[in-house]
C-alpha cells in the first residue's frame, strides 16, 4: 500500500478537511448536553413566566368592568354606556385574554398553553 491509501479520506460524508478527533467529538457531545439542559432550563421559566402573566391576566379582567385593554379604551372612545360591560359577563374570561393567547406556546384548540 502506499501512503497516500493510508490517509482518511476527508471525502467521508461530505465533511470538508480532516476528519474530528474523538477528543473533539467528546468536547462537542458534552457541549450538545449542555444546550438541551439549558433548552430544558428556559422552557421551564417559559412556563412559570406564562403562568404568571394568566394569572395576573384573569385578575384583571375579573376585577376591571370594562374587559380587556381592548375593550376598556374601546368604551372610552365610544362612550360608556355598561353595554360593553354587559358582553364581558357573558363571555368567558378566556375570550378576553389578550397577552396570554399571544403566547407562541399558545394552543387555540385546547384553550391552554403548552
Amino acid at each position: 500500500m502506499t501512503s497516500e491509501s493510508k490517509k482518511p479520506s476527508s471525502a467521508v460524508a461530505g465533511i470538508a478537511g480532516p476528519l474530528p478527533t474523538l477528543q473533539e467529538y467528546k468536547k462537542e457531545q458534552v457541549r450538545l448536553r449542555e444546550m438541551i439542559e439549558k433548552q430544558k432550563h428556559l422552557f421551564k421559566k417559559l412556563i412559570q413566566l406564562e403562568d404568571t402573566i394568566i394569572q395576573k391576566e384573569a385578575t384583571y379582567i375579573e376585577s376591571s368592568p370594562t374587559g380587556n385593554i381592548i375593550t376598556g379604551y374601546d368604551n372610552y372612545i365610544k362612550g360608556s354606556s355598561g353595554s360593553a360591560a354587559q358582553r364581558r359577563k357573558l363571555g368567558s374570561i378566556e375570550q378576553h385574554c389578550v397577552f396570554s393567547r399571544s403566547s407562541v406556546s399558545y394552543r387555540p384548540n385546547t384553550g391552554s398553553v403548552d
